[in-house]
């Protein structure tokens, strides 16, 4: 979460808006059945969404980074649901993996919350993961998103049937800052 003073700005207004899609995204789950479709769901699943995107960041600073996930259609109204965006910890390929076969989840941490009454997109600060990525791309094996614990259920849209998929918002400085 990123404090700002009172009439502050949370990033320089010069700062370049990077949208990026999905490059990967894979769903580890104890149901060696489930594989992405139009969403899927966190919570008391064990489930954990792995998403990896193209690294927008090249060669200039990360001054902040959003990821940005939309409630599927026909979410269902119900308590919030704290989730926890990690780094994944090694590489993962293709689109579904049982939950021993996942590739795991490693520090920094970024925490959001899904509201549900009424279905809300969910932004979750992910500044200090992307900075991460920048500096140790050989590491960047994109992120891996689940509840904090068992409970409440979360589904979210993975934008394969026209529903929005997730995006990570980076604003991006200028290259002669990163001297």
């Amino acid at each position: 979460m990123r404090c700002v003073l009172e009439g502050a700005m949370p990033v320089d207004p010069r700062a370049e808006r990077v949208v990026a899609l999905p490059a990967g995204l894979a769903l580890a789950s104890d149901d060696e059945q489930v594989v992405p479709s139009a969403s899927v769901t966190l919570g008391s699943s064990r489930a954990t969404l792995y998403l990896r995107f193209e690294p927008v960041w090249e060669s200039r600073p990360v001054q902040a980074a959003f990821l940005l996930l939309d409630p599927a259609e026909h979410s269902v109204g119900g308590p919030d649901v704290e989730l926890e965006v990690w780094r994944a910890r090694r590489e993962w390929s293709g689109a579904a993996f049982s939950f021993r076969q996942q590739p795991g989840v490693t520090a920094p941490l970024a925490r959001g919350i899904a509201r549900s009454i009424p279905p809300l997109p969910v932004r979750v600060d992910v500044t200090e993961l992307v900075q991460f990525a920048a500096q140790h791309p050989r590491q960047d094996h994109g992120f891996a998103v689940r509840s904090r614990s068992d409970g409440p259920l979360v589904t979210i849209a993975t934008g394969s049937d026209g529903g929005r998929a997730p995006t990570l918002d980076v604003y991006l400085g200028s290259s002669s800052e990163a001297r």
